[in-house]
C-alpha cells in the first residue's frame, strides 16, 4: 500500500467522526405554554430547493433528535422531535417558520399527550390535553367558549370563557380543585377503608365506605343527572329551567343536594321491570339477579350513618339523597325534594374493582 493510499484509507475511517466534529447547538423545542432545550448537532441536509435537516444528540451521534424540513431558506412542513430513546416526541407542522397547522406530543408509549392547532404561531382551534383531562378551543390565542375537565377523582368539571376572560364555572385549570360547595374530598384510603376529607381547610377522618363517597363525587358533577332530575320533577320546560337554576351552583359547577344520615329499604322493582336497561353491565346484573338484590335491598333495617351529613354539596339544598345499603359493588339511592317528600327517583350506580363509578341506570319518569 503506497503513503497515498494510506493517506486515504485513514481519511476513510475517520471521516465519520469528523463529520460529526462540528459546534453543538442548542436547539428550544416549544411543547405549548414551556419549552425543552435540546444539545445537538447537525448531521445532514438532504435536497436542494426542498430539503431535509437531521439533528443528532450531542451526547449521543447515533441518535436522530430533530429533524426539520425546510422550503426557499423557510421551515416549512413537518417537524419531528424525538426522545433520547428513539420515540417520537412532538410532531409539529410548520409554515414560513411558524407553527402552523397539528401540534401533537408523545410520551415514551406512543401515548399522545396534547393535540391541538396553531395558527400563524398561535393556538386557534381545538385543544386536547389528554394526559390531564382538558379539553376546550382557542381563538387568537385566547380560550374560547366552553373548557372541560376531568379531574383525578373522575368528575367532570365545565368552565366558560370569552376571548380568555373566564365568566362562569369550574376553575378547572387548577388540578387540586375537587371541591364541591363546603366540603372538598380527597380520596386518599385509609387502612380502616375510611377516607380523609379536607373540610374547611382542616383535615378531618370520614368513617364513609368509599363507595358511597366515590358516588357522591361522581353525581355532583355529573351533567346528565340534572337532566334527568329536572324532567323528572318538573312537567314544563318553563319549570325545568327553573329547577336548573335553584338546585345547580354556578360557581362551583356542582348539584346542590345535602346527603341523608340514614341508610333507608329501596325497592327496585322499576329497574326489573324494565325491558331492557340502557348500561349494559347493569342489564346484566338486573336481569340475572334482580330479585334477589331487590329482596336484601328492602329488607334493611335503617341505621343512621353520621358522616354521611358531610359528604353534602350544599347541606340547605331542597334535593336530599339517600343511600341504601352496599350490594357487591352496587349503591342504590333515591333522590327527593324536601318540600315534596313523597316523589323519588331511584338510580343504580355500578362500581368497578377500583371502586370507581362505572355505569349508572336512572329512573325516568313520563308526564
Amino acid at each position: 500500500m503506497t503513503k497515498i493510499q494510506k493517506t486515504f484509507f485513514s481519511f476513510l475511517i475517520l471521516f465519520p467522526f469528523l463529520s460529526f466534529s462540528q459546534e453543538i447547538i442548542e436547539e428550544i423545542i416549544p411543547i405549548d405554554t414551556t419549552s425543552i432545550t435540546y444539545r445537538v448537532i447537525h448531521k445532514e441536509t438532504v435536497g436542494d430547493y426542498f430539503q431535509l435537516k437531521r439533528y443528532v444528540f450531542a451526547d449521543d451521534t447515533t441518535t436522530i433528535a430533530i429533524e426539520k424540513n425546510f422550503s426557499n431558506g423557510n421551515q416549512n412542513g413537518i417537524t419531528r422531535v424525538f426522545y433520547p430513546s428513539g420515540k417520537l416526541r412532538v410532531k409539529a407542522l410548520y409554515g414560513n417558520n411558524k407553527l402552523q397547522g397539528e401540534w401533537t406530543s408523545y410520551d415514551e408509549k406512543g401515548i399522545i399527550e396534547i393535540k391541538g392547532l396553531y395558527n400563524f404561531g398561535v393556538k386557534h382551534g381545538y385543544w386536547a390535553y389528554k394526559k390531564e383531562g382538558v379539553y376546550g378551543r382557542y381563538v387568537k390565542g385566547k380560550k374560547h367558549r366552553n373548557w372541560k375537565k376531568k379531574d383525578k377523582n373522575g368528575v367532570k368539571h365545565k368552565a366558560w370563557y370569552w376571548k380568555g376572560e373566564f365568566k362562569r364555572g369550574a376553575e378547572i385549570f387548577n388540578e387540586d380543585y375537587i371541591e364541591y360547595a363546603d366540603t372538598a374530598y380527597v380520596a386518599q384510603s385509609q387502612k380502616n377503608d375510611s377516607l380523609v376529607a379536607t373540610e374547611n381547610k382542616n383535615i378531618v377522618v370520614l368513617n364513609v365506605d368509599e363507595k358511597y363517597l366515590n358516588t357522591v363525587k361522581y353525581l355532583s358533577g355529573n351533567y346528565y343527572l340534572r337532566k334527568v332530575c329536572k324532567d323528572y320533577f318538573r312537567p314544563s320546560k318553563k319549570e325545568r329551567k327553573i329547577f336548573v337554576d335553584e338546585n345547580v351552583d354556578y360557581e362551583k359547577d356542582v348539584l346542590k343536594f345535602q346527603v341523608a344520615s340514614t341508610i333507608i329499604p329501596i325497592d327496585i322493582s322499576y329497574f326489573i321491570e324494565q325491558k331492557k336497561l340502557f348500561k349494559p353491565a347493569l342489564e346484566t346484573l338486573i336481569k340475572t339477579n334482580g330479585e334477589a338484590i331487590n329482596q336484601s335491598l328492602k329488607s334493611v333495617e335503617q341505621q343512621t350513618e353520621s358522616d354521611f351529613e358531610k359528604l353534602s354539596t350544599d347541606k340547605a339544598a331542597n334535593l336530599e339523597l339517600f343511600f341504601s345499603k352496599i350490594t357487591d359493588r352496587l349503591v342504590v339511592l333515591e333522590f327527593i325534594e324536601t318540600s315534596k317528600p313523597d316523589i323519588r327517583m331511584k338510580a343504580l350506580v355500578l362500581l368497578d374493582e377500583n371502586n370507581e363509578v362505572l355505569e349508572v341506570e336512572y329512573e325516568q319518569r313520563e308526564w
